[in-house]
């Protein structure tokens, strides 16, 4: 166990644990947030997430369709609600507002 603890101890000095954070993608996008989510609930990191996506189809003033979608993950007690032009996107959308969250970064395709 010492010999354990004084290796755990050297790699945490130097910055060399392995986290949560070694398995994003180089760069995490809306277009593999949905793999990224699942790939981290897989290895146990966190709750399965759950999608709620809305069957009724919405359109803006203009006639455009609106998806929205509610990503949920339990074990942080997390909910993320988007609207897209499609459902599809707000999907993705939802889980790469997920990711963000759990991990403190900015979103990029904020207005």
């Amino acid at each position: 166990m010492t010999v354990a603890e004084f290796a755990y101890n050297d790699l945490d000095q130097h910055n060399e644990l392995f986290t949560m954070k070694d398995e994003l993608p180089e760069k995490l996008t809306r277009y593999n947030s949905i793999n990224t989510l699942q790939k981290l609930a897989q290895k146990g990191y966190f709750s399965i997430p759950k999608y709620l996506i809305s069957e009724q189809q919405s359109y803006d003033i203009n006639g455009n369709p609106i998806g929205a979608c509610i990503c949920n993950i339990r074990s942080y007690s997390l909910t993320k609600i988007t609207y897209a032009s499609s459902k599809k996107k707000a999907k993705k959308y939802a889980a790469y507002l997920c990711i963000i969250n759990i991990f403190g970064m900015h979103d990029e395709y904020e207005d």
